[in-house]
């Protein structure tokens, strides 16, 4: 694991924990690897460092991750379940910059796009291969987060 991975993991499993109160497996499971598609965050960036952060949602974590930060039984608002992934998205976006980049480093991110299943992502022709690649299992399902970097 290069560190920036690391640094990614980090990020993507703490904010889980402390906003989502979601426990992360490092190593999921059969059935977090089975799990269906269910929703993907697109966070654009730039700075010191250019680019973007994807977050792709497997099995059944947007009702959970929802209800879960509002403090609730359950959450069946799907805009709501929405603002769930967009405000992770952000967080872990926000979290792992500064430390790749240094502390000290500004960063404008811009506000999360979140895609259905199946919808195709913002083009961009320079994306290639994520700089960075983490796949955390967790109740419901897991989720797989890429950095993207450009130079």
């Amino acid at each position: 694991m290069t560190l920036i991975e690391r640094e990614l993991f980090k990020a993507t499993a703490r904010t889980f924990e402390e906003a989502a109160f979601l426990l992360p497996e490092e190593e999921p499971g059969p059935e977090h690897l089975s799990a269906p598609p269910e929703a993907s965050a697109v966070v654009e960036f730039e700075g010191p460092l250019k680019g973007r952060l994807v977050i792709n949602c497997y099995g059944s974590l947007l009702p959970v991750l929802a209800a879960n930060m509002l403090g609730s039984e359950e959450c069946t608002e799907l805009e709501t379940q929405k603002d769930a992934l967009r405000e992770v998205a952000n967080v872990i976006c926000g979290n792992t910059l500064p430390r790749i980049a240094g502390s000290s480093s500004s960063f404008h991110i811009q506000t999360p796009l979140v895609l259905e299943p199946g919808a195709p992502f913002p083009t961009d022709e320079e994306a290639g291969e994520p700089t960075a690649s983490v796949c955390i299992g967790l109740e419901g399902g897991r989720v797989e987060v890429q950095l993207f970097l450009k130079s």
